[in-house]
């Protein structure tokens, strides 16, 4: 069952929803899928875990206080029907004040036929949730159903114990489809009926439900109990109604959700004995001293020296892990969490111990850490585990890769969880946490995706673009060469470097390229090689799979971007690389130079010079990283997080849903932003630079940029942009020094250029000549002015215009504009908010920003790393990757 999306179903729609449910845990789950959609009055005994656009109202009394409003729908939650009775005729009569729907969600084993009855008589918008017994996934939902009983008993002895002989029924149902049954009684399709089921149909047998968790952990034991005489039984319900499940409720497939692993059973939940038991309490008289011995002296010892052991443990990890010594990583991994598990243990009978002493606080730091350590030991022991079945997958040598691969998938979601929570502890020192949430927020945003990505629902066909940035383009770089990467069940099955001059021989007809392509390379067709003009990657990449499948007839299911800034990278990790098929070593230092002789010296058309030395570079490459004993995976991961925040390896999918995580994460360069809304300002800018010169100038080019923003006293915004561009490019390169330049700087729509300096000295600013009918005649002359190109594009404007940067020069440019939205200065508090755009394949570049406001604003506050005085905020940085900056301002 999906969760059903809100929908008007009454005329009450813009009014607020009433929850109230003292327990809380449906309560919270029905305020997670509403409060999107409307302002949610929750009364509760706690407050919900996010509270935007949620009242919450404490449950405080034994009846629930309701604020006087209109509702459009109200639920209340009562599995044990405590409360139901006593405000049935109150909730009865609000309903129908508000016209609203009114829906009582109660447990099915304690409902009471002629209340249920007497309760939808009165009013026809009244419903029944009759809910069957509750499970989740990672912690105990009602201790005394038995399905819970069952999972307490497979998590804490490994032993389920089936009350009589089996036969008695329970109705198991999964928290989120209980939640989405809730919603489905008021925002389902049209329906008349009163009474719901959300419980299946067809009842199991305590004997099957048994086999069930046997079935998915074989060596869980079953055994027999005696019945106790009060165990309750589910009364019989003859309440025509609807089941919401279906006729077929997969059980299995829910209960495989259970995570045992992070499962949370409190301790009254493990001691409480589910059926009465025989017991022997004989013990010998030595056995009591040696017991007794045991409690009083033995927790502190082993609890301390257990501790310290596994702390030097994760030490010796730590430094086998950096440099790359797995094996022995495993040995003391493996090492810490037992001694960490020994610890905690030892700990809990510590804390016992001096609890009547009333020492048990100053103990609180030293069992967090002891088991946090266990946490992390366990987590990189399930890492590790997940690296080789992933390397194995990759490789091919796995013997069942789907299996193999789902079981990593899970372990890495754990290994994230286990960070997370323990971050949010304040466990892990900052300096990891810098470096790990970059890595561990494009894990968890992709994951889920992964099945799909490597190929595991059918066969992926990826194009790669080796771009090289030493020649600019607005995707990253020049496409000199592309490869074909096909991947299934995670495999590489095929991985093929091809010369983009082959492929672009192949098209027919024409293509008509962007404006700039064809007045300035000067180009008249387009061709894959130039596909990646946008100043959007992922749209670039549309182009250049629609090329691709023109040319050579071959279709992909995405598009990877890498530049040579990456390789570099990956040198920098691995170290130099010896190039047996040419007898040369390549390294992050002489990279491009021995790149560029192979692929660019003495080419011509029909040469495969370039695709075999790339090819023979990939090969040593991978055979290095293959054979490599000592990889320092931490860096290498580090670089790889770095690269595609970097944007030196960019991607784009063909699935929305793939493309839409990736987008939204700048791992696409899309042109993605927030609107802006009441409270907040939000403004944009980037540029985008496309060398034209048929050159590799880029090598020598640097730049820095320089923005200024002053808000009016009107609210208007006006902005100055200043780049400047450093040619250092020797003079003996003659034209192949020249940097031809199609600059481009984007801004936020409708934002109005009112004026352009070169080197200080205005520029008259013309539209520019984009018919080539005009330009391309004979005796054409460019008329007297800057040319500049407008555009829209993705709720962006966007201005170009060709500049020229000679070798050993320094050029600026400055621009001067006007942005269409005002900031409104009425507004008790506004945010103003600017993304700074980062071109792919450009490296770190430097960027200073200022904010002039005027008297009657002032900073409420601003992000970190920006100096703030009276009426200005200044910032100087490097931009190394897309940059946020924000700034809260309020009237004074």
């Amino acid at each position: 069952m999906s969760h059903t999306a809100l929908i008007s179903t009454n005329n009450n729609q813009d009014h607020p929803i009433l929850i109230v449910d003292r327990r809380g845990e449906l309560g919270e789950a029905l305020v997670e899928e509403l409060k999107s959609q409307a302002l949610v009055v929750y009364v509760s005994k706690n407050p919900p875990k996010d509270s935007e656009n949620v009242i919450h109202i404490p449950f405080i009394k034994k009846t629930p206080s309701i604020p006087d409003n209109t509702y459009s729908h109200i639920f209340l939650i009562d599995e044990e029907l405590e409360i139901a009775k006593d405000v049935a005729k109150v909730f009865i009569e609000k309903a129908q004040k508000d016209n609203s729907f009114l829906v009582l969600a109660i447990g099915a084993s304690y409902a009471d036929e002629k209340f249920l009855q007497d309760f939808t008589s009165p009013y026809e918008k009244t419903k029944i949730a009759l809910l069957g017994d509750i499970f989740q996934k990672d912690k105990i939902y009602n201790s005394n159903s038995q399905i819970n009983k069952f999972i307490i008993e497979a998590k804490v002895t490994g032993k389920i114990k089936i009350p009589g002989d089996g036969t008695n029924l329970a109705a198991p149902v999964y928290f989120d489809d209980a939640v989405s049954g809730i919603l489905e009684t008021v925002f389902g399709e049209e329906d008349q009926e009163r009474v719901f089921y959300i419980l299946p149909k067809t009842r199991i047998t305590l004997l099957s439900l048994s086999h069930v968790f046997k079935k998915l952990d074989p060596e869980l034991k079953i055994d027999f109990v005696k019945e106790l005489k009060e165990e309750k039984k589910p009364p019989t319900l003859s309440l025509e109604g609807k089941y919401l499940l279906g006729d077929e409720y997969d059980l299995e497939k829910r209960i495989r959700k259970i995570e045992f692993e992070n499962l949370k059973i409190e301790k009254a939940e493990e001691k409480r004995p589910a059926y009465k038991e025989e017991k022997n309490s004989r013990y010998g008289v030595k056995t009591v001293v040696f017991a007794l011995l045991l409690f009083i002296l033995l927790p502190l010892l082993t609890t301390i020296v257990f501790s310290f052991l596994g702390a030097g443990a994760l030490l010796s990890l730590k430094d086998n892990i950096s440099s790359g010594k797995l094996s022995s990583s495993r040995v003391y991994a493996s090492f810490a969490h037992n001694s960490f598990r020994i610890a905690e243990i030892s700990s809990q009978a510590l804390v016992y111990e001096i609890s009547p002493l009333g020492l048990k606080p100053s103990l609180s730091y030293l069992t967090k850490n002891i088991s946090a350590g266990k946490d992390i030991s366990e987590a990189l022991l399930m890492l590790m585990d997940a690296s080789d079945k992933v390397t194995m997958v990759l490789r091919g040598t796995s013997q069942d890769p789907v299996k193999d691969f789902s079981i990593a998938q899970a372990e890495i979601k754990n290994t994230l969880y286990i960070y997370e929570k323990n971050k949010q502890l304040g466990i892990i020192p900052k300096n990891i946490i810098l470096k790990a949430d970059e890595l561990t927020q494009i894990v968890s945003s992709t994951i889920d995706f992964w099945p799909e990505i490597f190929g595991f629902k059918s066969t992926r066909n990826y194009l790669i673009l080796l771009q090289n940035n030493m020649e600019l383009r607005p995707g990253g770089g020049f496409i000199g060469s592309y490869a074909i990467l096909t991947l299934d069940k995670g495999k590489i099955n095929d991985f093929k470097i091809y010369d983009v001059y082959d492929a672009d021989g192949q098209l027919k007809g024409h293509v008509e390229p962007p404006f700039p392509v064809r007045r300035y390379l000067p180009s008249t067709h387009w061709y894959l090689r130039d596909s990646n003009f946008n100043v959007d990657f992922s749209k670039g990449a549309v182009a250049s799979a629609i090329f691709l499948n023109s040319e050579m007839q071959q279709v992909v299911d995405g598009v990877i971007g890498v530049d040579l800034s990456f390789i570099k990278n990956v040198l920098s990790v691995v170290g130099p690389v010896k190039i047996n098929d040419y007898n040369q070593t390549v390294d992050a230092d002489n990279f491009f130079q021995i790149t560029q002789a192979h692929t660019t010296d003495k080419f011509f058309p029909g040469s495969t010079q370039k695709k075999d030395f790339l090819t023979a570079v990939y090969n040593s490459l991978q055979l290095k990283i293959n054979d490599s004993q000592n990889l320092p995976y931490l860096d290498f991961a580090q670089m790889l997080t770095n690269s595609i925040d970097e944007k030196h390896i960019l991607f784009a999918f063909n699935n929305t849903n793939e493309q839409a995580v990736f987008a939204v994460n700048g791992w696409s360069s899309s042109l993605v932003q927030d609107k802006t809304g009441i409270s907040s300002f939000n403004d944009f800018v980037g540029i985008n630079e496309a060398n034209l010169g048929g050159n590799k100038v880029n090598y020598y080019i640097s730049r820095s940029i320089s923005q200024s923003t002053e808000i009016k006293n009107d609210g208007s915004v006006k902005e100055s942009l200043t780049v400047a561009f450093k040619n250092s490019a020797p003079k003996d390169l003659e034209e192949k020094g020249v940097y031809k330049n199609y600059l481009r700087f984007i801004l936020p729509q409708g934002t109005s250029l009112s004026q352009v300096q070169i080197n200080g000295q205005n520029q008259k600013i013309i539209e520019a000549i984009t018919d080539p009918t005009v330009y391309e005649k004979k005796g054409f002359v460019p008329p007297t002015g800057l040319e500049v190109q407008k555009e829209e594009q993705e709720g962006k404007t966007i201005y170009g215009f060709l500049v020229e940067i000679d070798k050993q020069q320094l050029v600026t440019i400055k621009i001067d504009y006007v942005l269409a939205q005002k900031i409104d200065t009425n507004q008790p508090s506004i945010t103003y908010k600017l993304k700074v755009f980062k071109q792919p394949g450009v490296d770190s570049l430097p960027y200073d920003f200022s904010l002039n406001f005027p008297n009657n604003l002032r900073i409420v506050s601003a992000d970190k790393d920006i100096k703030l005085s009276s009426q200005k905020a200044v910032l100087s940085t490097q931009i190394e990757q897309d940059k946020k900056i924000s700034i809260n301002l309020a009237t004074k």
